[in-house]
């Protein structure tokens, strides 16, 4: 699509609307909890 398509500004409205969506599947609280706790615990063995 070129820029001076007419239907050009409601593509790139949907196109943001996707991106956005996307952006709202992320991980839950408790999980990042316990991922960024394994984190901890590997690196605390690995450095000991």
């Amino acid at each position: 699509m070129g820029c001076c398509s007419s239907n050009y500004r409601e593509t790139v409205n949907e196109e943001e609307n996707k991106v956005n969506e996307k952006g709202k599947d992320s991980l839950p609280l408790p999980a990042k909890l316990i991922f960024g706790l394994i984190f901890v615990i590997g690196l605390f063995f690995y450095l000991t």
